[in-house]
């Protein structure tokens, strides 16, 4: 984008970047509330909450399979071009401190997040902030991301996209005090106070109803639950201010004269509700008096996270949005199937010949031991109508749920279940390989987006990261010495280590690394790295010294069948010149 000159164009200009961006965003916000609503209590937020929401526990089942925090291992593959021989030894000790700081500073809880709400809406993307040496990961909804052109897929092909954020009014006078127009921007600022309603969800949609009716009129009465049973909501009675976080490519500046000569690159622009143009900075600034960057040159913080991709639509497709009617349909069963056996435990009657108070002796009929007292009518009775309760009253729930698992890919199998007719584990990887091929697709898609992210946490540890480490040489016959993160090459990128972000990968990647340690191909160093056991260091140190010890034993055993050997022959040699004397 070519970005104007003047500092009051260049602020019209951000501003409307940023409403184009955001165009969708209320009606995405809208469908995002329902699609939440179902995730959360398995039913829409006109609806009252699910006997049983199965959309939640099949969600936690699909994500487990899809992204696994606790074996997810990174590795680093280098350029074709580099020096195999100088920066192989610097890559193990970056792997160890990329693998300690994913842990540590919780990138594989919020990534973990990330995927859960993914399928949950379509997209969703974790942001990276630089920390002095520290890197820290935060989650972003889609709701508060807007893209410029949503016909176009991928976060890296968009021209320009806005993060929409909230701070306090007190926490941005802090951030400005070293602004040189501190008090110009305050006193042009208007705090929006996000509120929250104190009415229940049902009498606030009863408002909205008659400001806003419906097409047409409505006859009869629709029952709304009027509690608001979507409690998981922050608030706060802070005065909240509305923040833009503009992200847009910069053209540059290409001329002659070298003053006025600008490369290109990300330009990271802040603006405060409404249209207050904050700060206006290239991303990365070669030129700049501290030395300090933003980001990374042509790099971005922004990592989406979208499992269900679409061509020509940027957001991607909802897991849950395919699995509300099935929802629907299947509380609907459940609803039927218990009314059915409640009718039958306490079913309608009718008494022939007994006067007095009917609620009284229908009561009387309801407790243990009850003496109803009547005429003297022989024919006297109390008749039960019952409802005859099928033997395969829950097949059609059973149906629901066996069609919950085939959207979204799951088998007996895959769900750590027994199949008929299945009995050896040569029988039961075959059909684990074959059932797990959609989840596979889907948990690859993901692990793009993992590696992507452990990408830019190696690059932002060698642009900031002064602390050393130690080599660890190839060979036995090299020597470990001290280097820093930044001597490492800029061509490589961080892997996942053998696709262990995901369970339905693992487990044929132990089979093979232990079918590879059998025939010799690997050592026991990369079976624990697949494996990774616990007190994984330790138990390298004790493999090393088990095959030292077998190389000892192994040397003397030779040395000793030599001696044997040696002796034979001087024996065979003593022997036969006596003979000869």
């Amino acid at each position: 984008m070519k970005i104007p000159g003047s500092p009051d164009e260049r602020e019209a200009f951000y501003w409307d970047i940023v409403t184009r961006c955001l165009v969708s965003r209320q009606d995405r916000r809208a469908h995002y509330d329902r699609l939440r609503n179902y995730f959360l209590f398995g039913c829409a937020p006109e609806s009252s909450q699910a006997l049983f929401n199965k959309i939640n526990s099949h969600m936690d089942q699909l994500t487990a399979f899809l992204f696994a925090a606790d074996t997810t291992r990174f590795a680093i593959r280098l350029g074709a071009g580099v020096d195999k021989a100088t920066q192989l030894p610097m890559a193990r000790p970056l792997v160890s401190r990329l693998n300690d700081k994913w842990e540590d500073s919780n990138s594989d809880i919020i990534f973990s997040n990330a995927v859960t709400w993914s399928l949950v809406y379509d997209s969703m993307f974790v942001k990276l902030i630089q920390r002095g040496s520290e890197t820290m990961p935060f989650l972003v909804e889609s709701a508060n991301f807007g893209v410029l052109r949503e016909d176009v897929p991928m976060l890296d092909r968009q021209e320009a996209f806005v993060h929409v954020f909230f701070t306090t009014k007190d926490q941005l006078r802090r951030d400005l005090d070293l602004h040189p127009k501190k008090e110009i921007l305050l006193a042009r600022l208007a705090a929006s106070r996000k509120m929250e309603s104190e009415l229940p969800a049902g009498v606030q949609r009863i408002i909205m109803s008659t400001l806003y009716p419906l097409a047409g009129q409505m006859t009869g009465n629709a029952p709304a639950p009027l509690a608001n049973e979507d409690i998981y909501r922050p608030r706060t009675s802070e005065e909240l201010v509305e923040m833009y976080e503009l992200w847009l490519w910069d053209d540059g500046v290409a001329s002659e004269d070298k003053k006025r000569q600008r490369m290109g690159g990300y330009r990271c622009v802040t603006l405060a509700d409404p249209s207050i143009c904050i700060y206006d900075r290239l991303a990365y600034d070669p030129e700049s008096k501290d030395g300090r960057q933003m980001f990374l040159q042509g790099e971005h913080p922004f990592t989406q996270i979208c499992p269900n991709p679409a061509y020509d639509y940027f957001w991607g497709y909802s897991e849950v949005q395919k699995l509300t009617r099935l929802q629907d349909q299947r509380e609907h069963h459940m609803s039927q199937a218990t009314e059915l056996v409640d009718r039958n435990v306490n079913p309608p009657k009718a008494s022939k010949g007994m006067w007095g108070a009917v609620d009284e002796k229908n009561l009387a009929l309801q407790k243990m031991n009850a003496l109803i007292s009547s005429t003297a009518d022989p024919t006297a009775e109390v008749k039960e109508f019952k409802p005859s309760v099928p033997s395969d009253l829950w097949q059609l729930v059973d149906r629901d749920d066996a069609m919950f698992d085939q959207a979204s890919a799951l088998t007996n199998i895959s769900m750590g279940r027994g199949e008929v007719g299945v009995r050896s584990k040569g029988q039961t990887d075959s059909l684990m390989r074959a059932a797990s091929a959609r989840p596979k697709k889907r948990a690859l898609i993901i692990e793009d987006s993992l590696e992507r992210l452990a990408t830019l946490y190696v690059k932002l540890d060698k642009a900031h990261n002064k602390d050393p480490m130690m080599s660890e040489p190839l060979d036995d016959g090299q020597k470990a010495e001290p280097f820093l993160a930044a001597q490492f090459t800029d061509d490589f990128m961080a892997k996942v280590d053998a696709h262990s972000s995901s369970p339905g990968f693992m487990e044929q990647q132990t089979d093979e690394v232990l079918a590879m340690f059998d025939r010799g191909i690997v050592d026991g160093d990369a079976v624990l790295d697949v494996m990774h056991p616990q007190n994984i260091q330790a138990l390298k140190i004790q493999y090393k010294r088990m095959q030292e010890a077998r190389q000892e034993q192994a040397a003397r055993q030779e040395a000793l069948q030599k001696a044997e050997a040696a002796g034979k022959i001087a024996g065979k040699i003593g022997g036969g010149a006596g003979g000869v004397s």
